[in-house]
C-alpha cells in the first residue's frame, strides 16, 4: 500500500524570544521552504499554506465577483493578513506579531495538520475550542456518506 503524505497530526511547540517557530520535521516536506502565512478566515489561529494550496486559495478568490461588498471584505481580511514566508536552514520561521497578537499566540502554541494545510493555534485557545471540546453533529455523516 502506498501512503501519500499529507499535513497530518498535531504537535505542541514553543515560540522562541523572537517569535520564532520550528515547522515539525514530519511536516516540512509537503510545506515546503516557501509558504504563505495567514490569519485563519475564522480568525482563531494562523495557517500556512503551502504554495500550491496558496494559489488554490488565490484561484478560489480571483472566481468571485469583485464588487460583491462581502466578497471584498473577505478578500481585504483574507489578504491584508497574509505573509510570505521562508524558513531558515534551522526549519525555524518568523510568525508576524501582527498575526501572533491577533489571535492571541504568545509562547506555546499547537501546530495542526489539516491536509493541505497547517494551522497553528495558541495551546490556551486549543484547549478551550479544539475539537476535543466538542460533539460531532450527526447531520455530519449523512454529507460525508452522502459523498460515496
Amino acid at each position: 500500500m502506498t501512503f501519500e503524505t499529507k499535513l497530518l497530526g498535531k504537535n505542541f511547540h514553543s515560540l522562541d524570544t523572537k517569535g520564532r517557530l520550528i515547522v515539525p520535521a514530519r511536516f516540512r516536506e509537503e510545506l515546503g521552504s516557501s509558504f504563505v502565512v495567514a490569519i485563519s478566515l475564522d480568525k482563531k489561529c494562523i495557517t500556512l499554506y503551502p504554495l500550491s494550496e496558496w494559489n488554490k486559495m488565490r484561484e478560489k478568490f480571483a472566481k468571485m465577483p469583485t464588487f460583491n461588498k462581502k466578497v471584498v471584505i473577505a478578500r481585504r481580511q483574507f489578504f491584508s493578513n497574509s505573509h510570505p514566508c521562508e524558513t531558515d536552514p534551522q526549519g525555524r520561521f518568523l510568525i508576524p506579531l501582527d498575526l501572533r497578537e491577533a489571535v492571541g499566540i504568545t509562547k506555546e502554541v499547537v501546530t495542526v495538520g489539516m491536509e493541505d494545510y497547517i494551522e497553528i493555534w495558541s495551546k490556551e485557545r486549543w484547549q478551550l475550542e479544539g475539537p476535543d471540546t466538542y460533539e460531532i453533529d450527526d447531520d455530519i455523516f449523512d454529507e460525508l456518506s452522502a459523498l460515496e
